[in-house]
């Protein structure tokens, strides 16, 4: 049960920003945020039984994130990764628009998703629940693990919690996002708090990771990830920013 935030045109000097926290069983084998691909082109965590990714971005500016639905009509008997959509938009040369109308020709090889692609300046929501396209205005938007922007409670608090950060203006942006997705003494168990807190765990799954990607007005970006444990404890955290059209990590 995952959640994503963009913030588009919100900040005058981040054009765009995303955050999202990933949950997931904590036994699933996962690579943390790296470069990967044949020449290092994508930036994003993995999961490294299937291959795919919940968010990414390239050194060229094309990004994707994507959430998962819980059921749809037909769902397929041998279906696919839903994380491989995005590492496969990150790999491909088309548009947003045109990788979406691609993807509704195979959207029934997956079980259902949210899905946001596009880049700094444009973004396409797209799902395989609704099968409609949605070119995202300026503001704030919220996927959870049901319709897009639909009021679920966990997406109202993260937004408005934002929207307070936002209007603070402090001077560290990326800790202060990391202090609203991180653990704290509100969370709630799982199978109570799953539409409910942004930070959810049960012991054997939870939030295994928050991320916090910046795009910035003069073309660079910053891309951080905190990884947890089952016991809400930091792992660790990886670093890495854009300069010159090339990834590099904070050391």
């Amino acid at each position: 049960m995952c959640i994503v935030l963009i913030a588009k045109n919100t900040i005058k000097d981040f054009p765009l920003i995303i955050l999202a926290n990933r949950d997931e069983f904590f036994q699933r084998e996962t690579q943390s945020l790296n470069l990967w691909g044949i020449n290092k082109e994508i930036l994003a965590g993995k999961d490294l039984r299937a291959g795919g990714t919940w968010l990414g971005v390239t050194s060229s500016g094309r990004v994707g994130a994507l959430t998962n639905l819980p059921s749809i009509k037909n769902a397929p008997k041998n279906k696919k990764s839903r994380g491989l959509i995005i590492k496969d938009f990150l790999t491909k040369n088309v548009t947003p628009c045109q990788y979406v109308k691609l993807l509704g020709k195979t959207k029934n090889e997956f079980l259902g998703f949210n899905l946001v692609v596009g880049d700094r300046e444009n973004l396409i929501h797209y799902s395989n629940a609704t099968c409609k396209n949605l070119v995202l205005d300026d503001g704030i938007h919220v996927i959870t693990n049901t319709t897009f922007n639909d009021k679920w409670p966990k997406g109202n608090i993260l937004k408005e919690r934002v929207k307070d950060v936002i209007n603070e203006n402090p001077t560290n942006l990326i800790n202060r996002f990391f202090s609203i997705l991180g653990p704290s003494s509100k969370q709630r168990l799982l199978n109570k708090s799953y539409k409910e807190s942004i930070f959810v765990t049960d012991g054997l799954y939870g939030t295994r990771s928050s991320s916090v990607l910046l795009f910035h007005k003069d073309g660079r970006s910053n891309f951080n990830e905190r990884s947890y444990n089952n016991h809400q404890k930091v792992l660790g955290e990886k670093k890495f920013y854009l300069k010159d059209g090339k990834y590099a990590e904070h050391l």
